[in-house]
């Protein structure tokens, strides 16, 4: 779910073509381990974490359900990050600056993608089959989201509509459907539940487009983020993560007051602090991983506070 492809003047700097010749032609980020966007993977192990815990709460679930909900899940969130690269070969600005290797590493890890899609259907079609037909039709609701981030004619990224889709697609979409996966039940307290990651979802996109800004504009990308300007993203930014902690109030949880003032004000702080050192610099690279961080502590603190 990101774009770092520099400029044309940034690619055709000495220092960057010592770079390129360093890493004999191939530009990091399409880099299997690059691509597979390591610090987003934790949205979907806590979204589905979140579901599978609100469905414990329902009744006992099938231990098997529950590992192949959070594999399903993972492998759906890699698909995404895998072929998100694909749409720099579609583009003629960024398709300039990729050297052969380049192209063919975008291939390839799109067919990696695509694996991954195939392999979480298969299992979606299993739970499916443990469930009704609402789960297989959620799941293509998923599954066209997760296809369209990047993929034209929709590409909806570059609409300017990626932080608000992802906010329900991989936010309040995941969780409810983990939760119906692995119960087969509609339980409406798991989108209430979704709420609070939901905007750290968004957030963590938008992290992205922050870091992405110039580049971005350069391309004719229209993200969000360009359509509103930096300032205003970062301003938008610092409200997502705002809203992600007060919307906590809306979990209908037995827990007292204190223990989610316990569990929670520590880690609002200590998002402010790493956070604000991060955004307010003038290279972003270290905002994304800096919000994947926050979000995993934030959607594991959810966790214990529905557990206990």
């Amino acid at each position: 779910m990101e774009s770092d492809i520099a400029s044309t003047t940034q690619n055709n700097s000495p220092k960057n073509q010592k770079n390129k010749l360093k890493n004999n032609g191939i530009n990091p980020k399409y880099r299997l381990s690059k691509a597979l966007r390591p610090f987003s993977l934790p949205v979907a192990l806590i979204t589905c974490s979140l579901g599978i815990v609100a469905g414990h709460t329902l009744q006992p679930i099938n231990p098997l359900s529950t590992i192949l909900v959070l594999i399903a899940g993972i492998l759906l969130q890699a698909g995404v990050n895998l072929i998100n690269d694909h749409a720099d070969i579609k583009n003629p600005i960024t398709l300039a600056l990729l050297s052969p290797t380049d192209t063919s590493r975008i291939i390839y890890n799109y067919k990696l993608g695509w694996l991954c899609f195939i392999i979480c259907a298969v299992i979606g079609l299993y739970l499916t089959y443990q469930t009704s037909l609402f789960l297989l039709a959620l799941a293509f609701i998923g599954g066209l989201g997760a296809l369209f981030y990047t993929t034209e004619p929709i590409h909806y990224k570059r609409r300017g509509l990626g932080v608000v889709l992802v906010f329900f697609l991989m936010g309040v979409f995941m969780v409810y459907g983990a939760c119906f996966a692995v119960t087969g039940q509609h339980y409406t307290e798991a989108i209430s539940i979704s709420i609070p990651v939901s905007f750290l979802t968004s957030a963590l996109l938008l992290a992205n487009e922050l870091r992405d800004y110039t580049s971005d504009r350069k391309e004719g990308l229209k993200t969000l983020t360009v359509r509103l300007g930096l300032k205003t993203g970062k301003i938008l930014y610092w409200v997502l993560i705002f809203f992600s902690f007060v919307s906590l109030l809306l979990i209908d949880s037995d827990q007292p007051t204190w223990a989610a003032i316990l569990i929670f004000i520590p880690a609002f702080m200590l998002s402010i602090v790493a956070t604000h050192t991060t955004v307010t610099k003038p290279d972003l690279q270290g905002l994304p991983p800096t919000t994947g961080r926050l979000y995993l502590v934030f959607g594991i603190s959810e966790i214990v506070l529905l557990m206990i």
